[in-house]
């Protein structure tokens, strides 16, 4: 009863929670100096470091891009950091819980949390992970726990550096509030299915669109030979555009199959069917 929700304040709706006493709303803002000694002489010293060490191209080169795509938002995230110091000496709280640590913001609340002596534990971002062991251990670190949601997490958060005495495994911070946890296995005969675009990370998109469309193609010879009638088939990236020319149906192994389009409601789409398939974290919604 004396746990106290410090959340990101995201709009004017959330005036009317104040009167909840267990919620206290927050905001980091990166407004501030324009211009600091602090970041002048920081990159000062980062192109004399440049010009002497870069030597596979021109440095001058390096230093102008730099200037235009990095260091013009190094005195932003000064600020940012700086505003979260000052609420966090505000706050006080005793634990500040992120769920990534692959974003600038994310970064530099949490660092700023540590320099306050504040503990910081990290959820899994999404269903596979992601990160930087260096902030796990070693001089850079900032992240003092990891909050599995099961045994892979633990396992991930392991390999990435985290101390074994540092990791729990909780429980799904989203489905077990909503969704009731059967006790007995459910027997049910699957007719109808949803599939759903998969997660797939290739860094060309030609190459992305490519295996989506391969696992498509599997997935519609499986329901074939599993006699599962395709209902709907959700798309994305160019393929989907163009496929939205074909009357929202789409052709993939000789059958004609319905789109879900982005202006489908999803629990719509999904009250005909009986099975979904595609990525875990979309597939069990």
């Amino acid at each position: 009863n004396n746990f106290g929700w410090i959340l990101p304040f995201s709009g004017l709706r959330d005036f009317f929670l104040i009167k909840n006493r267990s919620l206290l709303f927050y905001y980091f803002s990166a407004t501030g100096q324009k211009h600091s000694e602090e970041v002048t002489s920081l990159i000062d010293k980062l192109k004399k470091n440049i010009e002497h060490q870069v030597k596979q191209m021109d440095y001058k080169l390096m230093i102008s891009l730099m200037d235009r795509h990095i260091f013009i938002y190094f005195q932003g995230a000064l600020n940012y950091f700086n505003s979260a110091v000052k609420m966090l000496r505000v706050l006080e709280p005793k634990l500040m819980i992120l769920s990534s640590e692959s974003h600038e913001s994310f970064v530099l609340v949490g660092q700023a949390a540590k320099k306050q002596k504040i503990k910081t534990a990290l959820i899994p971002h999404g269903i596979y992970g992601r990160g930087y062991p260096e902030y796990k251990k070693g001089r850079f670190q900032w992240i003092d726990y990891g909050l599995a949601f099961g045994r892979l997490d633990k396992d991930k958060f392991l390999s990435s550096g985290i101390d074994k005495d540092k990791i729990y495994i909780t429980g799904h911070p989203y489905f077990e509030r909503f969704l009731s946890i059967r006790k007995e296995r459910l027997e049910k005969e699957y007719k109808k299915v949803i599939l759903l675009p998969p997660d797939v990370h290739p860094r060309e998109g030609s190459d992305k669109i490519n295996k989506e469309y391969i696992f498509y193609e599997n997935m519609v010879h499986l329901m074939s030979l599993l006699d599962i009638e395709i209902i709907g088939i959700k798309i994305r990236d160019i393929v989907h555009v163009k496929a939205r020319s074909m009357k929202n149906s789409i052709e993939i192994n000789g059958k004609k199959l319905p789109l879900i389009v982005g202006e489908t409601s999803f629990p719509d789409a999904i009250k005909n069917a009986d099975l979904v398939i595609g990525p875990s974290s979309t597939a069990v919604i």
